[in-house]
């Protein structure tokens, strides 16, 4: 059986490259013949440079003191896909894509996961839904529509029609999908969950610890810049509270990224290495929150009110009866006792195993 992935393995982004990584090992570890599509259309290639169009060179002004860092973390975002995903040629374009698709000669091809059907976010592309005719079967795994409401999903319906099997990633948006597409669906985990705990272990055990840092910590992993002075106040908070130092992985540049504490060359291997060390972790990321989870870490998962659009986090902690850990930062009811794992860790069991039957092909 012959399988071609379609997602967001090209972006700076460190969940998308791990879920991308996650669910390429699981197939091939149940036997598939498996690669990563390596789509990257021109509009992906400015918005993930350092440099190329105005705001990659507005970018490169703002934060001259790290230019140098910033490099190295580009790097290790090519490197980790070098040596972890089994990419195709690059194709950058729908008609190179078919061409691909077609060569290849696919069993199926797969959209997801990520927003892949999330048309209002910057990179996207009608080549993540396969508008075009092949004898590969199509599905989309654990895909998320992000802000993406009715309008949107009624303009992706006509590509979808011919899909073999849906799955979505966020339960709360089964009923608005089936409704504005008349397509049935399943709902499955994000494929950083397919692989278990100990899996994950075992590959962090070959990682290099490229930061000893010395002391227990607290790790924050933060990516909304709208409420992210609010989300540094609870982090420190906690930290006092726990008497933690505070270390902070850059997400997406900012003026925190110039602080000392702040790493900004992290790279996927890295991301993962100080999540497995953290005393604690405060993050507002769907990945960050993910894979406290699978580590078994103590953490708090920060979001604002005023952000009404993404349940992404929320639907996850419902799901793992881990809502508590659920904190808006404009309220001061932080739960801080230690997490106990057990039935969080059997739902995860059983989430996984059955989103695996989704992928019985």
């Amino acid at each position: 059986m012959k399988i071609g992935i379609i997602t967001y393995h090209f972006a700076q982004n460190y969940g998308s490259v791990l879920q991308c990584y996650a669910l390429q090992e699981y197939l091939k570890n149940i036997g598939y013949s498996v690669e990563i599509i390596n789509f990257v259309s021109d509009k992906q290639e400015i918005n993930n440079s350092l440099s190329n169009g105005l705001k990659g060179k507005i970018r490169s002004l703002l934060f001259f003191p790290i230019n140098k860092k910033r490099k190295i973390k580009y790097n290790k975002f090519l490197s980790f896909r070098k040596e972890y995903l089994l990419e195709t040629k690059k194709v950058s374009n729908l008609k190179d894509l078919k061409k691909l698709v077609d060569l290849k000669k696919y069993d199926y091809i797969i959209s997801g996961s990520d927003q892949v059907f999330n048309p209002n976010i910057n990179d996207f592309d009608l080549s993540f839904v396969f508008p075009f005719e092949t004898s590969a079967k199509k599905i989309a795994y654990a895909a998320s529509l992000g802000n993406a409401k009715e309008k949107e999903l009624k303009i992706l319906k006509k590509y979808l029609i011919d899909f073999n099997k849906i799955s979505l990633r966020e339960s709360g948006d089964k009923d608005v999908f089936e409704e504005s597409t008349g397509l049935e669906t399943d709902i499955v985990c994000d494929p950083v969950f397919l692989l278990s705990k100990n899996k994950w272990i075992e590959i962090l055990n070959h990682i290099e610890d490229n930061y000893k840092i010395n002391g227990r910590y607290l790790l924050c992993y933060f990516i909304h810049k709208d409420y992210m002075r609010k989300s540094i106040k609870v982090a420190k908070k906690i930290a006092k509270e726990k008497k933690l130092k505070i270390v902070f992985i850059n997400a997406g540049y900012n003026f925190n990224s110039l602080k000392r504490d702040t790493i900004v060359d992290c790279g996927p291997c890295d991301f993962l290495k100080l999540f497995q060390n953290a005393e604690y972790i405060c993050t507002d990321s769907f990945h960050g929150t993910s894979f406290s989870t699978i580590l078994n870490k103590n953490f708090t998962c920060v979001d604002s009110k005023s952000n009404l659009t993404d349940k992404r986090r929320l639907s996850l902690l419902d799901k793992l009866a881990l809502e508590h850990r659920y904190v808006y930062v404009e309220n001061d009811n932080i739960s801080l006792n230690d997490i106990d794992f057990t039935k969080t860790n059997s739902i995860i069991e059983n989430y996984s195993n059955e989103s695996k039957d989704f992928l019985s092909l």
